[in-house]
């Protein structure tokens, strides 16, 4: 689609790092920043940087599940903020041996936003697979099925831990009252968290696509984490499958394409498939010369025996 094409955003050629330091908006500067953990280029606000763009919904279209996948420690994010460019919600930081302010992002923003794409991921998989367990794990009902809650969500209402369904008052909210099982109560759930950010971190805009030579009219992300957001409506939306790649050293998730050979579905590349089947073969060289019956190699990995004894010129 059209809006999953146009979106550009900027990676620092040289990259990011984490500072200590106080920071918050710019009305209350000198008042209530507190110290806290940015990531930060290390440059004051407006100065021009050397950046490499890219197109994240384009080039990634499965970065959603990247971003979800992440270890919310500062190594980890580090590494993707390096890849793929900060989330984009910025704050003003002090920084230091300088008199100047510099943009910085919150460590806590990426550590919440990871939670909360990975609790939603969780859920649409739950309902996908019609894992009744799994879903059992985010939503609980209470008293008789008349409402809710989850853990790792986003509403406004929290108590212990659990995000609830009742407003302020410990009324019950109108909207949830028609939803009274846990489908379509998690159904509600990815409704709400997407919707959220959907509206803070997307617009509706004009744009015009030069391949075409046209105007267009597009649901735009503002930024990057718009864009993941966007990513996981669409894949909601559209019942994208994904799938992770099996091959060692690899693990990328990729949509699976109906058009794809059936192996090719099994892999995000034809690279990842040879390696593979070349570990696999070197996995069946291995038993083998430990002593592993040919039959036994084959129930391990899954695999016709004589196909396994072809593998090591057995039987020939």
């Amino acid at each position: 689609m059209q809006h999953l094409t146009f979106f550009r955003w900027n990676v620092p050629s040289d990259g990011f790092r984490w500072l200590e330091t106080r920071g918050g908006e710019i009305a209350s500067w000198a008042g209530d920043w507190k110290v806290s953990t940015y990531l930060t280029t290390g440059q004051p606000a407006g100065i021009q940087f050397a950046a490499r763009q890219y197109q994240p919904l384009a080039d990634y279209p499965a970065l959603f599940r990247e971003f979800a996948d992440l270890d919310p420690s500062p190594d980890p994010i580090l590494r993707f903020a390096n890849r793929f460019g900060w989330l984009g919600v910025l704050e003003f930081i002090e920084l230091p041996g300088s008199s100047k302010l510099g943009p910085g992002e919150r460590l806590s923003l990426w550590q919440d936003e990871i939670r909360a794409m990975r609790g939603d991921i969780a859920i649409w998989d739950a309902l996908q697979n019609r894992d009744a367990e799994a879903l059992e794990h985010h939503i609980e009902l209470l008293g008789e099925g008349k409402s809710a809650v989850w853990v790792d969500g986003q509403d406004a209402g929290q108590v212990g831990g659990f995000h609830t369904l009742f407003d302020v008052q410990h009324n019950l909210r109108p909207e949830f009252t028609a939803f009274q099982d846990p489908v379509r109560q998690a159904k509600l759930k990815l409704l709400l968290d997407v919707n959220a950010r959907l509206e803070k971190h997307c617009a509706p805009r004009m744009v015009y696509f030069e391949e075409i030579d046209d105007l267009s009219a597009v649901l735009a992300p503002k930024d990057l984490l718009g864009a993941l957001w966007l990513q996981l409506a669409m894949a909601v939306s559209e019942k994208t499958p994904f799938r992770r790649c099996p091959a060692p050293g690899c693990g990328k998730w990729f949509v699976v394409k109906p058009d794809r050979a059936r192996s090719d579905k099994l892999f995000c590349s034809g690279a990842c498939r040879a390696r593979w089947f070349r570990d696999r073969k070197a996995k069946a060289h291995r038993m083998y010369e430990e002593g592993t019956p040919v039959e036994e190699i084959a129930r391990r990995l899954q695999t016709e025996p004589g196909t396994i004894a072809r593998w090591l010129e057995v039987g020939r």
